[in-house]
């Protein structure tokens, strides 16, 4: 456990970028003149504006406190194939909707049965595969990991990957229990640049019994900054369907 005066000099750090970020947004809205009035800036760029500062301020400053740091994935997996595009191979008939679906799959599990909830798992630092390189721009990433539930069954085990500087570990953990998707998509910006799918065989996990289970990537980008996405389907998916 760090020492309390590192935590207090965390939290003060935080407490100083979010006026400073608060600052950040009232210039992005003056910027935004129309018929000379101001428009507040939207949800999106107040997030990218509280996430370079939030980057400069607390990436030096260590974990933020309140996070859950990992050192390990939370469900234990080996790829049986190689990724490729969904079209490029037979798909299960029930999961191809899923496999394939080019916009939000939070909204598509929400319309699928009621309950849905975000479990948060955390976040870990990692140096990223040498395939993963080419796409984020660097080789030091860091992976939030969460689990999308449908009332009481988990349905998707997903972990975004993205570039260290991209985005500082204290904003991860500001996200809180909000899917990343649903900033992502509600960007006009936002750009998918990749959808891949492949098989895994996945070890027994309290989401999960040992399973070969279908998972998909999906690279994409919000205002450059790159988000390499991973859904991994549970069993539960259709569990939770039939529950209804």
């Amino acid at each position: 456990m760090a020492p309390s005066g590192v935590r207090q000099s965390r939290a003060s750090r935080a407490y100083r970028a979010s006026g400073m970020a608060r600052s950040c947004y009232k210039r992005s809205a003056s910027h935004s003149c129309a018929a000379g009035q101001a428009r507040q800036a939207p949800p999106f760029l107040q997030f990218l504006c509280f996430l370079r500062i939030m980057s400069a301020l607390l990436t030096k400053a260590g974990d933020p406190p309140g996070v859950v740091v990992k050192s390990d994935p939370s469900v234990s997996f080996v790829q049986l194939d190689p990724w490729s595009t969904p079209d490029a191979r037979p798909l299960p008939d029930a999961l191809a909707p899923w496999l394939r679906e080019m916009g939000s799959l939070t909204q598509r599990l929400r319309a699928h049965a009621p309950g849905f909830t975000l479990e948060l798992l955390g976040y870990r630092e990692l140096m990223l595969d040498a395939t993963v390189v080419p796409l984020l721009g660097e080789s030091h990433g860091l992976c939030r990991e969460v689990v999308l539930h449908a009332g009481d069954r988990p349905c998707v085990y997903g972990w975004t990957l993205l570039p260290a500087r991209g985005m500082a570990c204290a904003t991860l953990g500001n996200q809180g229990e909000t899917p990343l998707g649903e900033l992502v998509f509600s960007h006009r910006g936002a750009q998918r640049h990749l959808l891949e799918v492949a098989r895994f065989a996945v070890e027994r996990s309290r989401w999960s019994p040992a399973a070969t289970l279908w998972g998909r990537r999906s690279l994409l980008a919000l205002d450059g900054v790159p988000l390499l996405v991973h859904e991994l389907f549970l069993p539960g998916l259709f569990d939770a369907k039939e529950s209804v």
